[in-house]
């Protein structure tokens, strides 16, 4: 949402007399935060998160910023309050378990070297010939 419009709906609370809107809110933070360095978002959305814990995408990219920012166990506090508050969110519970899974092994092609001769038949090694001497036994 443009922060234009935030602030017509604003005035339009003021107006009414009514509190101001979480969802609101936190269009404007998303709009102020585009182009903004991540250090930056996540001032702007802790504060947030700090204001209106019930948002639950605000919580999910202050996870988000804080990984960026490669603040790992950051991100996992925030997602375990949030896990506290709501243990069904299933976006929550799969980037927590992504981060808590053990890396996978690399599986890496074995080296041949150069000077190796390839098999003769599948499942036969090649004999080393030696030098002077026929490949016949």
């Amino acid at each position: 949402m443009w922060p234009w419009v935030a602030r017509k709906v604003r005035r339009g609370e003021a107006q009414r007399g009514g509190a101001a809107d979480a969802w609101i809110d936190f269009a404007e933070v998303s709009t102020v935060s585009r182009g903004r360095r991540p250090a930056e978002v996540e001032v702007l959305l802790a504060a947030f998160v700090a204001r209106h814990p019930g948002i639950l995408p605000a919580r999910m990219s202050l996870v988000r910023t804080r990984l960026a920012l490669g603040r790992r166990a950051d991100a996992l506090a925030t997602l375990d309050d949030l896990l506290a508050a709501h243990p069904d969110h299933d976006a929550a519970k799969a980037l927590t378990a992504d981060l808590l899974a053990p890396t996978p092994a690399k599986l890496e092609a074995p080296m041949v070297p150069t000077g190796v001769p390839p098999p003769s038949r599948p499942g036969r090694l090649p004999r080393k010939v030696e030098p002077g001497r026929s490949g016949a036994p």
